[in-house]
């Protein structure tokens, strides 16, 4: 469970990046864009440079993870690529609508944070999430219209939620048979010996 969670307390984050110019993407009006491409995930401090230097509506790096295909193309500002239309965001389930133009993959990323609770599908077919920008996440989609959903299940998410319910009903057990055995105990003392 804990694997699953990223906490949102990152110095690097919040002291470099939302601090940076980056800030104006973190909080521009695009949570997620199309890349044509993406480049190898730069030694951390490099990267942390080349973020922290794009503003918003600027060339965009566009980092993928170690180990995963980098196709080479030119950084490009967010939303000047193919389109991304978000059709239903909640906290577990983002379901985006993505137009991929060329003849080639792109990188659907954006600033919405990596955690590996994340899973994605694309038109209902598993996908691999990758982390994106050191902090984000990302995936690979096709050229042309596809459905991208994301959806956030944590390890070991539904035994601690069974867990939790069965702690509960055992409570509510114990209380009502505490309660029956207060009452039990009342109907055996003589009235004589009762109280007030």
């Amino acid at each position: 469970m804990l694997r699953s969670y990223t906490s949102f307390d990152d110095p690097e984050l919040n002291g470099v990046l939302h601090r940076s110019r980056f800030a104006g993407v973190l909080c521009g009006p695009r949570r997620f864009w199309l890349a044509p491409g993406a480049e190898p995930e730069a030694p951390r401090a490099e990267a942390l440079r080349a973020l922290a230097a794009t503003g918003l509506d600027e060339p965009a790096p566009a980092f993928v993870e170690a180990g995963a295909a980098a196709r080479r193309a030119p950084r490009l500002a967010p939303g000047t690529f193919g389109e991304v239309a978000v059709l239903r965001f909640r906290p577990e389930e983002i379901v985006l609508e993505v137009d991929v133009p060329g003849g080639g993959p792109a990188l659907l990323t954006g600033v919405e944070r990596w955690t590996p609770a994340w899973s994605v599908t694309v038109d209902g077919r598993e996908a691999r999430p990758l982390r994106t920008n050191l902090f984000f996440r990302g995936v690979e989609v096709a050229p042309g219209v596809h459905r991208v959903v994301w959806r956030y299940a944590p390890a070991w998410w539904w035994p601690l939620v069974a867990l939790s319910a069965a702690t509960l009903a055992a409570c509510l057990a114990g209380a009502a048979w505490l309660g029956w055995r207060a009452r039990r105990r009342d109907l055996h003392v003589p009235v004589s010996a009762r109280p007030g």
